[in-house]
């Protein structure tokens, strides 16, 4: 009887079930060595490590550029002094190929702050080209200038940004693509509005108007190419020996 009950039970047993033992589990992915057990990176995105903890403050960048010496920059003089990140790192991953190992930043170096002050801060000088000096805390400041900028250019590998601030200033940044880093490069500050007419005086002075196109060739001069070829120069070999015949040649 009880033999007849087993193969009962047997027989009613669907072949599709399998006891719990048997079931089978779908494997667990592994960590891998470098994501540790992270997502995959998608294709566009950076990295995310940083050697800068959190941004320096104004009076941090100041303070570090104080401590260097800009009448000797040296090329080793360089700060990571704010992280990128939001809508701006978003927009700069669209305009340029990004290839470094590092969370894109912002970089001052000695070389061009010492370029800067040299060339834009004397009061004398940029009255006359119709310019603002700059001071150190401008350029402490150029980080909050370039994230609230009126007008954004982007030309090469530079990007020219504007800000109304009792005239209007005018930053230059240079993006590393293989570092990824946004250098500084240059700035200084005009007086009035950012659509005044650039002032005739102010050409010729300014070289980094020239090199980020802020202004265009004077038309009224002509190419060198286009001048008139200056004639062979002829040694004067004939020396008058008195001075009678200096004034008879009408010299």
């Amino acid at each position: 009887f009880e033999k007849r009950v087993k193969d009962f039970q047997a027989s009613n047993q669907s072949p599709l079930v399998k006891p719990p033992s048997a079931v089978e589990k779908e494997p667990i992915a592994e960590p891998s060595a470098q994501g540790g057990g992270k997502p995959p990176t998608k294709k566009g995105d950076l990295p995310t490590k940083s050697a800068l903890k959190e941004d320096l403050s104004p009076q941090e960048i100041k303070g570090h550029i104080e401590g260097w010496d800009l009448a000797n920059p040296k090329a080793t003089d360089r700060l990571l002094i704010a992280k990128i990140d939001g809508e701006e790192l978003e927009q700069l991953k669209s305009e340029f190929s990004f290839k470094g190992n590092y969370a894109l930043a912002r970089e001052i170096d000695s070389k061009h702050i010492a370029h800067v002050m040299h060339r834009h801060s004397n009061a004398k000088i940029e009255e006359s080209r119709n310019q603002i000096p700059i001071t150190l805390e401008d350029i402490s400041n150029y980080p909050n200038i370039v994230k609230n900028a009126d007008v954004r250019e982007v030309e090469g590998k530079k990007i020219r940004y504007k800000k109304q601030i009792n005239g209007h200033y005018v930053v230059v940044e240079e993006a590393l693509t293989g570092q990824n880093k946004l250098s500084f490069v240059t700035m200084w500050k005009s007086k009035g509005d950012i659509a005044t007419p650039r002032t005739p005086s102010s050409k010729g002075h300014d070289l980094d108007r020239t090199l980020s196109r802020g202004y265009q060739q004077d038309s009224t001069k002509p190419p060198l190419n286009n001048q008139i070829p200056l004639l062979p120069y002829k040694p004067n070999t004939h020396i008058p020996a008195t001075s009678k015949e200096i004034l008879a040649a009408g010299r």
